[in-house]
């Protein structure tokens, strides 16, 4: 059984083949993730103005004598605390959400590396080489006629696509 499974996975994902196709989905993925932190991020820059902005009226408001010190004192630290917080948050999320194209170059070479590790496996104990086919292979199915092998990385199957 764990051979069929093996061969599978050499079929299906470690194929060079299979490289363009995952390439194509990661990067679909990233540009939909994308969109979405757009929108996240034009939120967070709106908040970051507005504080901004709130700082710079209170400044105007205690400039022009209409506030006790203490109280400006204490907003404006929750203010200024406010905006660090919110450039933080802003730079983290565009660190998250950019990424440079995922190219068929780099998924052939996790799928190499990913293969080196298979053939490692096999000559090594069959626990760990059971807990490696885990890490790609969602269920095994065995029917009468024939075993279906799902995976977790679901690569679109082109006979499916040219129906």
């Amino acid at each position: 059984m764990d051979n069929f499974v093996v061969d599978e996975l050499y079929k299906n994902l470690f194929s060079s083949t299979s490289a363009k196709e995952l390439a194509a989905m990661l990067n679909e993925y990233s540009e939909n993730m994308s969109s979405e932190a757009t929108e996240e991020i034009k939120f967070a820059r709106q908040e970051y103005r507005a504080v901004k902005a709130e700082i710079g009226r209170l400044l105007k408001f205690v400039a022009g004598g209409g506030a006790n010190e203490n109280d400006a004192r204490a907003t404006m630290r929750d203010l200024r605390q406010k905006k660090r917080y919110t450039k933080k948050r802003l730079k983290e999320m565009k660190e998250q959400y950019e990424t440079e194209p995922i190219s068929e170059d780099m998924i052939l070479d996790l799928l190499g590396e990913s293969k080196k590790l298979l053939k490692a496996h096999d000559k090594s104990n069959e626990t760990e080489r059971r807990e490696f086919i885990r890490s790609y292979v969602k269920r095994v199915i065995v029917y009468k006629d024939r075993i279906k092998v799902i995976f977790k990385i679901n690569k679109p199957d082109p006979q499916e696509e040219s129906l």
